[in-house]
């Protein structure tokens, strides 16, 4: 079961490799401790955006 969600996190993450855990969730329609946990099992990590500098 946890592959099968693994799979559908890769394929958003296709698109957008900046969601973490609570928007997929959301996406996917499922707990985000959930998500969070296949997360970490499969080594799926959000990229983290870089913050603009405002002058």
């Amino acid at each position: 079961m946890d592959k099968v969600l693994a799979v559908r996190i890769e394929a958003l993450h296709e698109v957008d490799d900046t969601m973490g855990h609570r928007k997929l969730a959301v996406m996917l329609a499922t707990g985000k401790n959930r998500v969070k946990r296949v997360m970490r099992k499969y080594g799926i990590a959000a990229r983290r955006q870089r913050p603009r500098i405002l002058w």
